[in-house]
């Protein structure tokens, strides 16, 4: 199912539901619950309600270089987003004047409950609430041979808009993953070569750093089919998941 945060346009109270075709159902308890629980007297019409974030994150954790390629080291890297890069994707997001900025198109998951300690593979379903997806915004700082993954690459405000949903039921294996520069594919690739698939990624972090309910963890960018093309104003970039859906962000 895929779970929503929303407001009706007769009743401003934020609410939390599922979409059922062209409806809303109201969620009863948390979204964070072992089960969410539904209204039976309540819908509402999706068309009738607005959209807002679905996820508060105390954290973003970013995997790079986590796709296979050939001749190369497979030796995933982390890192860290802070959470006003955080944004939904019908934002208009500014940039940096004449900065190198790019989009980096991801499948992400949100954490459901808090681990202090490492989380085996068997258990860690028990722990996602579902998956999203995500455009990681990336500018780069590399000046006199830095490294560019530095703060403000990754974490200016809203670097990282997501999608208005979170599908709990969503498999991700051998999916399709692609970005899109004003309509022209950039990026291809399939979750199956995946270095570190979302549960070792899961149960790698939770080894080593406390996570919390709603934390997003993105995987990685599929590799890129073109050179590197830079984001300019008026410029889009989206990100396509199969059976998961698409985002696309708008360059002020």
């Amino acid at each position: 199912m895929k779970l929503v945060k929303f407001t009706h346009i007769k009743n401003k109270k934020f609410l939390y539901g599922k979409i059922e075709g062209t409806f809303i159902v109201p969620a009863i308890n948390s979204i964070f619950d072992d089960k969410i629980y539904f209204s039976n007297d309540y819908k509402y019409k999706i068309s009738s309600c607005k959209f807002y974030l679905p996820i508060k994150s105390s954290k973003i954790i970013g995997v790079a270089q986590n796709y296979k390629k050939d001749n190369n080291i497979d030796d995933p890297l982390f890192f860290l987003k802070s959470n006003n890069s955080l944004s939904l994707t019908d934002k208009k997001i500014k940039i940096p004047k004449k900065s190198k900025t790019w989009g980096e198109s991801e499948l992400a998951f949100v954490i459901k409950k808090k681990s202090k300690k490492n989380i085996p593979l068997n258990k860690c379903k028990e722990y996602i609430l579902g998956y999203t997806i995500a455009n990681d915004i990336t500018t780069s700082y590399n000046n006199n041979n830095h490294d560019h993954h530095l703060a403000l690459s990754k974490s200016l405000d809203n670097y990282c808009p997501i999608a208005n949903f979170i599908d709990t039921n969503f498999n991700y294996k051998n999916k399709i993953i692609e970005g899109f520069h004003n309509g022209s594919l950039i990026r291809r690739g399939n979750t199956s070569k995946l270095i570190l698939k979302p549960y070792e990624i899961l149960s790698h972090l939770s080894s080593i750093i406390t996570l919390y309910p709603g934390d997003l963890i993105l995987t990685g960018a599929p590799p890129r089919m073109t050179s590197r093309k830079y984001l300019k104003k008026n410029d889009s970039y989206q990100v396509k998941i199969s059976n998961l859906g698409s985002i696309i962000t708008t360059i002020l």
